[in-house]
């Protein structure tokens, strides 16, 4: 009796969590969608919490400064390359290339820069769980080619 009550606080703790970055969105485009809100805003915890370890460090050496961790980077984005792409690229739209059960699914990030047609790209891969994390985050100084297939894609409000 005692293992089924701890069972079930552990599952209503986390149900009632209701946090995205805890175990990412159901959908991939709504995954990298929340990631690119949270990096305008510079939320470090959010957005960090939607990569995984390798998509971490990737986003810690943005802008090639040294070495900071993924949240300490998020907090400078104001200071490092494009800092105004972010809330473009979070309004943009975002296509998902490939199906579930990859290794890694191509990301691409359309969007406008200064009104000129701008792609960012990187990858999102579904967790063993519940839900997406991003592992090649897509930055405003990714520029991508459209990847081979069909997209799925989501449109933003830009």
């Amino acid at each position: 009796m005692k293992i089924g009550g701890v069972l079930a606080f552990a599952a209503l703790a986390l149900g009632g969590c209701g946090s995205s970055s805890f175990l990412g969105s159901d959908s991939p485009t709504d995954t990298v969608r929340t990631f690119l809100e949270a990096a305008a805003a510079r939320d470090g915890p959010t957005a960090c919490g939607l990569l995984n370890g390798h998509g971490q460090q990737l986003m810690g050496a943005y802008g090639g400064a040294g070495r900071r961790s993924c949240q300490q980077t998020v907090s400078r984005l104001a200071a490092l390359p494009r800092p105004d792409d972010w809330e473009e690229m979070a309004r943009g739209t975002i296509c998902v290339y490939g199906t579930g059960g990859r290794d890694s699914q191509p990301i691409l990030v359309i969007y406008r820069r200064g009104g000129v047609r701008t792609t960012a790209a990187g990858s999102v891969q579904q967790n063993l769980g519940p839900g997406y994390r991003i592992m090649v985050p897509p930055t405003p100084t990714s520029p991508g080619a459209v990847p081979s297939g069909a997209p799925r894609c989501d449109r933003g409000a830009g």
